[in-house]
This record gives structure tokens, C-alpha cells and sequence, in this order.
């Protein structure tokens, strides 16, 4: 199978390629793994098996209640296919592993255990209930069931646009408008009850509100990456720590292009 690589995908990398690089955590070159971007590397056309192993095509049953309108994230978990559609339909549908629908997770809505606002949606760290962030609360529903189980923390003087959960005790939160006089954090930890108890990537302020294109800022499991910074991090409850670096060579975003300050 061949796959064209498409230009927006050319554009959100480079625009992840240059920050000032002293706001972000402190690395050791010498530890980094360095990928080389340049034209020559860039392929408009390549086999899917020289990037992933194993892949399965699983065409999801299409109903009245099963139609979505924009596929935003996808779990697969518990022999469960879980598919968030933050878009029109603005909800969470459960399939099986053959693509049969099986129930929808939770309701929009503002009575008790609904949820109005369908900011992110993220796995227990157990695996076995699915949170819902609205605005700056969590609900949890049974991956189960669909139904809803209970209440998580909510999040003071701070508004989390992204989360996940790095084990059983810690939530790790995008949010990039935790700030004070000069500068931001765009991501925290927190505790269980929503506390904040570390802040890390201090950015300029000037950049505060200003998110990436993607709809996540945490790649795969364990990975984190930021706008304008050219290095993919591993979150743990250390903190961030570089695991890639991106040497774009002289594809570099120019300075000149940097938005200019929100405040």
C-alpha cells in the first residue's frame, strides 16, 4: 500500500521546528536522538510498512446514532474501538473490534452526569472508565457500560485544554495560560483533586493561548511536543525530559513569520 504524504503534514512539522529554545526544559545534546530534515529526506510517496508493523481496516457500522462528523481521537481499549468526535455530533461512540456499535459513552447535555462541553477525552490509567473534560471538570464513564460512574477533580485558575493520566496518581495538563507576570507554563501536573503540583515548559507570554494545529500536544503513550520547539519530550512525573531533536537545517520557520503577542 502507497501513501501520499501531504503538504499540511509538511506544514505542521516546520512549524514545530524553532522556539527560543533557553524557555524549554534544559538538554543534554549528547543523550538526544537527532532526526535530519531535509528536502532530500521529505518523500511524497512511500510504503506504509516502512512505518508500521501491523495495521488492521476496520469499516465502523454507519446508523442514525452512529454518524460522526469528525473522527478527533481514537482508544482502542478492553477489545473496545472508542471514537471521539469533538466536532459536530460532539460525542463518544463505542464499537467492538469488528466495528459493530456497540453503545455511545455518556450524553451532551446539562443534567446530572452530561456533559456540556467535550474538551478532551482520555483513559484511566487502570483502563477501565474513559474521562470526559469539560471546560475545567472531569467526568468518568465505564468503558464498560458507557454509563456514568462519577466525578473528577475540577481544575482552579487554570483552564486545561488538553489531559492525560502518567499513572494512578497524576494527571499531566496542557493548558498554556498558567501565568503570571512574564511568562507561561503550558503544562502542568496535578494531583487527584486537580492541584497543581509542578509546572513545567515555561514559554514566553507573548505566546500564551497560541496552541498547536494537532489536536493533542501528547504523542502516542509517552511524548510531548510544543509549538515552535524543535524536540520531542517524555513526560514522567519527574518531569519533561528531551528525547528527539529535529534539525530542520535551513527549513527552519524565520523569525520574522513567529505570531505576534496575544497579551
Amino acid at each position: 500500500m502507497r501513501l501520499y504524504f501531504p503538504l499540511a503534514c509538511l506544514i505542521v512539522v516546520l512549524l514545530n521546528s524553532c522556539s527560543d529554545k533557553s524557555t524549554f526544559p534544559p538538554r543534554d545534546l549528547s543523550q538526544l536522538n537527532v532526526i535530519s530534515v531535509t528536502s532530500q529526506s521529505i518523500k511524497k510517496e512511500f510504503n506504509i510498512s516502512e512505518i508500521i508493523d501491523t495495521f488492521y481496516r476496520v469499516p465502523l457500522e454507519t446508523s442514525p446514532e452512529t454518524l460522526i462528523g469528525e473522527v478527533s481521537q481514537v482508544f482502542v481499549v478492553q477489545e473496545n474501538i472508542i471514537v471521539v468526535d469533538q466536532g459536530k455530533s460532539k460525542s463518544i461512540l463505542c464499537f467492538d473490534m469488528n466495528g459493530r456499535f456497540k453503545f455511545k459513552i455518556g450524553d451532551w447535555g446539562r443534567g446530572p452526569g452530561e456533559y456540556s462541553d467535550l474538551s478532551d477525552a482520555f483513559v484511566h490509567f487502570d483502563q477501565t472508565k474513559i474521562g470526559v473534560l469539560a471546560i475545567n471538570r472531569v467526568l468518568w464513564y465505564s468503558i464498560e457500560t458507557g454509563i456514568f460512574l462519577n466525578n473528577g477533580p475540577v481544575f482552579k485558575d487554570i483552564l486545561p485544554k488538553r489531559i492525560k493520566m502518567i499513572d494512578s496518581l497524576t494527571y499531566s495538563v496542557y493548558t498554556n495560560n498558567s501565568c503570571n507576570d512574564f511568562y507561561c507554563h503550558d503544562f502542568l501536573f496535578t494531583d487527584l483533586d486537580g492541584e497543581i503540583i509542578d509546572r513545567q515548559n515555561k514559554v514566553n507570554k507573548r505566546f500564551k493561548n497560541i496552541f498547536i494545529k494537532n489536536k493533542t500536544p501528547f504523542g502516542g503513550n509517552e511524548n510531548y511536543y510544543s509549538q515552535y520547539n524543535d524536540t520531542l519530550y517524555t513526560y514522567e512525573a519527574s518531569g519533561l525530559k528531551p528525547k528527539y531533536l529535529f534539525d530542520f537545517e535551513n527549513r527552519r520557520l524565520p523569525k520574522n513569520l513567529y505570531p505576534k503577542s496575544t497579551s
